[in-house]
């Protein structure tokens, strides 16, 4: 059975400074194939100086001090005094595809947390490989809450004046099923298609226009709409070019397609492209999905 299991060890390090307390600490990390978009926003008491040790394999880094943006090569990064301090950067450390391996990353906040809110988005078409309810958990730590949109599982966890965290999720595609399963869905589908042809051949005088998500978007161009819905609308056109792994070359003609047809805005912000994804089409998919 091809599992993948995912490892994130996040421990909180209590260093003797109590000016510098870390009143929270949000933590998102979005799973995107073999690939963890992480977000994390620290909020202090007061400013206060410190290091960021980012994962080895990082790549489409973002570091935001109050209203500064850093930028370093170095690693560790060093930030300076700061009351909101935003990192975020797409790794591959925290996944681990072999069931018979696990991989642990030791990911560190600066400080002691007053409180911290974690959240763990699983990619599309996935489930866990035990229920929440079995006695073989599949997540460690259970979480505040789970919940799915229909499309991703979604897991928080709310911990504070906590020194670590740790949380193991294994879970595996949808896709593994058994051949009678395979047969029996097959089946609905057909009968389900035999249904709706008929009242297509009985109404045919009557025509619905395409909606957004099926007017002929092309298998790209779908990945890189579901990248920029997993950052809420918005994101830079590295971090796409990183997330769903295609050239530059290709990256920029799909986004100049769906620029064209009123899908996407580009916009030039000092040596970065901020892209995003139109209002209209957003509340086009955000309807689809409610439908």
């Amino acid at each position: 059975m091809n599992c993948k299991i995912f490892i994130a060890v996040l421990c909180l390090l209590l260093l003797p400074v109590a000016s510098a307390q870390l009143s929270n600490a949000e933590i998102d990390i979005i799973i995107i194939e073999d690939k963890a978009v992480v977000t994390k926003e620290y909020r202090f008491t007061q400013a206060v100086d410190f290091e960021e040790l980012l994962p080895e394999d990082a790549v489409g880094v973002e570091i935001k001090a109050d209203s500064t943006r850093i930028t370093s090569d170095s690693n560790p990064v060093q930030i300076p005094g700061s009351l909101h301090v935003t990192i975020s950067y797409v790794t591959k450390e925290p996944i681990q595809e072999d069931n018979s391996m696990f991989f642990i990353e030791d990911n560190a906040l600066p400080f002691v947390a007053d409180s911290i809110d974690l959240s763990i988005t699983l990619p599309e078409n996935v489930r866990l490989t035990e229920p929440l309810s079995s006695p073989t958990a599949s997540i460690i730590p259970k979480p505040s809450t789970s919940q799915t949109d229909g499309q991703f599982l979604i897991f928080t966890w709310q911990r504070e004046d906590i020194s670590e965290l740790p949380v193991f999720i294994s879970y595996k595609r949808v896709e593994e099923q058994s051949t009678l399963g395979f047969l029996i869905i097959l089946g609905i589908i057909f009968a389900v298609a035999a249904v709706v042809i008929s009242f297509i051949l009985r109404d045919s005088d009557k025509s619905k226009k395409p909606d957004f998500i099926s007017s002929h978007l092309k298998e790209d161009e779908i990945v890189v709409l579901n990248a920029l819905k997993m950052k809420e609308g918005q994101t830079t056109q590295a971090t796409l070019r990183v997330v769903t792994g295609y050239s530059k070359a290709s990256l920029s003609r799909i986004l100049k397609e769906l620029e064209e047809r009123n899908i996407v805005h580009r916009e030039q912000q000092g040596n970065k492209n901020i892209v995003t994804l139109r209002e209209a089409q957003w509340n086009k998919i955000e309807q689809k999905e409610a439908d």
